[in-house]
C-alpha cells in the first residue's frame, strides 16, 4: 500500500494541494484492485468519508460538523498516515517473528 503512504506524505508535507490530493486519492481508492485487510479498508474508508466531506471553498461550508476545510483534511490525512504506519510496522514485526518461528 506504498502508493497511499506516498500520497499521504506528499499531502501532509504540503507537496500536494488539497485538490490534487482529493483527485488522486479518490482515483486510487475507487480503482483499488488489491484485496485490503478489514483494518486497512476501515482506515481508508474513514479517509474516503473525510475526502468526500472536504470543501475547497471555505465560503461554501454550510455545516461545520460535516464539511471539512483543507486544514481539517490535512489532520485527517496525518491521522490516517499514522494509523497506516502503525499497522504496517506491527504487521512486519508479526511476520518477521513468525517467519523465524517457522524457519527452525
Amino acid at each position: 500500500m506504498n502508493k497511499y503512504i506516498v500520497l499521504l506524505k506528499d499531502f501532509v508535507t504540503e507537496k500536494k494541494s488539497a485538490e490534487e490530493f482529493e483527485e488522486q486519492f479518490l482515483k486510487l481508492f475507487k480503482n483499488e484492485i488489491y484485496l485490503l485487510s478489514p483494518r486497512e479498508f476501515q482506515i481508508l474508508d474513514q479517509l474516503f468519508s473525510d475526502v468526500d466531506a472536504y470543501c475547497s471553498n471555505p465560503e461554501l461550508i454550510e455545516d461545520p460538523w460535516f464539511d471539512l476545510s483543507e486544514a481539517q483534511l490535512r489532520v485527517s490525512a496525518r491521522n490516517t498516515l499514522e494509523q497506516w504506519q502503525f499497522i504496517s510496522n506491527h504487521c512486519e514485526a508479526f511476520c518477521l517473528s513468525h517467519s523465524r518461528t517457522y524457519s527452525h
